[in-house]
C-alpha cells in the first residue's frame, strides 16, 4: 500500500465500503495485491467512478498494473483525459525487451463502470498465441490478439493511481469490487436483492444505479415495481440529466403544498419548475405524493433533455389508446416513440393512464440521457 487511501461509504459500489484513492500531492497511491504466482493466465474485474478526480488535458496515470517476478510491468490499464473525457487504454508487454503494443482509447462515462481483462501468456517460444481481451461494463472492447508474449507472467498487481501522477490531476476517485482468478468469466455484480439477473429492467436499473441517479429504496432492494411520486421523479430527472453529483439551488417556496424547508425533495421540486419543465399540477400546488402517469413523462422527458421551449413534432396516429389528435401529451408520446425511448405497453397501445413503475423509470431515463447501460 502507498499513498492516501480511505476506506469510505461513499466509495461503496456494492457492500458497505469502497476504496477512495486521494491524490492530492502526486505521490503513487494504490494497493497490491501478491496472491499471483507466476501466473500465465490472469483475469481481473473490478468497478470504478472517476468522476470527482479533475484532470486536464493529456494527464495520464496507470490505474492497474500487472507486473512479472522481475518487477516488469506486463499488463498496464492506463486513464488519461483527452481534453473532454476520462479514457482508458490497455498497454501489454511482448518478448524482446521495452516493446509494448497499446490498445485503442475507450470513452470512460461519468459513475461506476466494471472493467474485466483477460490476459494469457503466449503457449510455448513462436506459437504467438497470447492475447488480452477487455470488457467494460460487460461489453467486449477491441482487444489484443496473437501476443508474442511467452516469457511473459504475472507475479504481482497494482491498483490504484500507480505512477506518473500529473500535475493538473487532482482530487479523488473510487474502486470497489475487485476480483481475480486464472480464469473464466467474472461477469457483472447484482446490486439489488429485488431486481434478479436476467429481469427485464435489469440492465436499465444498473445504468440510473452507477451514473448515481438512484441508490435504491433502502434495504439493499430497488422496489421495481413501485410507482413513482411526482417528488422522486424531480430527483430522478435532474439526477440523469446532470449527474448523480449534482446539487440543486437552495429552496425558496414555490408551490403550497411543498414546504419550504423540510419537504422531501424540494429543491429538486423548485429546481424543475425553475428550468420550465413543470408548472405544478394547478392552483398553485405541485402535488408531490401523486404518482406520475406514463403521458405525464413523456413531456417530463423531453421538456427535460431538449429544454422548455422544445415542441415535439405533431402526431400522426401511432397508438391506438392514444387519440391524434385529442389525446393529452399526444405529440409528445408519440416523439418519445419516434425516439426509440418507448414502444409503448403492448398491443399497439401506450397505456397513457398508468403509473410508471421504478423499473419503467429506469428505462426511461436510461434511454432519453443516453446512459450506458451494462450488459450482462
Amino acid at each position: 500500500m502507498a499513498g492516501t487511501l480511505d476506506v469510505t461509504i461513499g466509495a461503496r459500489y456494492v457492500g458497505d465500503y469502497g476504496l477512495e484513492i486521494v491524490v492530492d500531492d502526486q505521490s503513487p497511491t494504490y494497493v497490491q495485491d501478491d496472491t499471483p504466482a507466476d501466473e500465465m493466465r490472469y483475469r481481473v474485474r473490478f468497478y470504478v467512478r472517476l468522476n470527482p478526480l479533475a484532470m486536464t488535458a493529456t494527464d495520464e496515470f496507470d490505474l492497474f498494473t500487472g507486473f512479472a517476478l522481475d518487477t516488469t510491468p506486463v499488463l498496464r490499464l492506463t486513464v488519461y483525459n483527452d481534453g473532454t473525457d476520462h479514457m482508458l487504454r490497455f498497454v501489454t508487454r511482448e518478448d524482446g525487451g521495452g516493446d509494448t503494443t497499446p490498445g485503442a482509447g475507450i470513452v470512460l462515462a461519468n459513475g461506476w463502470r466494471a472493467i474485466e481483462i483477460d490476459w494469457q501468456a503466449s503457449t510455448a517460444p513462436g506459437a504467438d498465441d497470447g492475447f488480452l481481451d477487455l470488457w467494460v461494463d460487460g461489453h467486449p472492447q477491441t482487444g489484443l490478439a496473437a501476443l508474442d508474449n511467452d516469457t511473459m507472467s504475472i507475479d504481482n498487481v497494482r491498483w490504484g493511481a500507480i505512477d506518473s501522477i500529473d500535475v493538473g490531476t487532482n482530487g479523488s476517485f473510487y474502486l470497489d469490487a475487485f476480483e481475480s482468478r486464472r480464469a473464466g468469466y467474472i461477469g457483472l455484480d447484482p446490486v439489488f436483492g429485488d431486481v434478479p439477473i436476467g429481469h427485464i429492467f435489469q440492465n436499465f436499473i444498473l445504468a440510473i444505479y452507477n451514473a448515481g441517479v438512484t441508490a435504491g429504496c433502502g434495504g439493499g432492494n430497488y422496489c421495481l415495481d413501485a410507482p413513482n411520486t411526482r417528488s422522486q421523479m424531480a430527483v430522478f430527472l435532474l439526477k440523469a440529466k446532470y449527474g448523480g453529483d449534482h446539487i440543486p439551488p437552495t429552496c425558496t417556496g414555490v408551490f403550497n403544498d411543498v414546504s419550504c424547508p423540510g419537504a422531501f425533495a424540494v429543491d429538486w421540486i423548485e429546481e424543475l419548475a425553475a428550468e420550465g419543465i413543470t408548472a405544478g399540477c394547478g392552483g398553485g400546488n405541485y402535488c408531490p405524493d401523486a404518482t406520475t402517469t406514463r403521458s405525464q413523462m413523456a413531456v417530463f422527458l423531453l421538456k427535460a433533455s431538449q429544454g422548455s421551449g422544445y415542441t415535439p413534432p405533431s402526431c400522426v396516429g401511432t397508438f391506438d389508446d392514444v387519440p391524434c389528435p385529442g389525446g393529452f401529451a399526444v405529440d409528445w408520446i408519440e416523439d418519445l416513440f419516434n425516439r426509440g425511448v418507448t414502444a409503448g405497453c403492448g398491443g399497439s397501445n401506450y397505456c397513457p393512464d398508468d403509473q410508471v413503475t421504478r423499473g419503467e423509470m429506469a428505462v426511461f431515463l436510461s434511454k432519453t440521457f443516453l446512459l450506458p447501460v451494462p450488459m450482462f
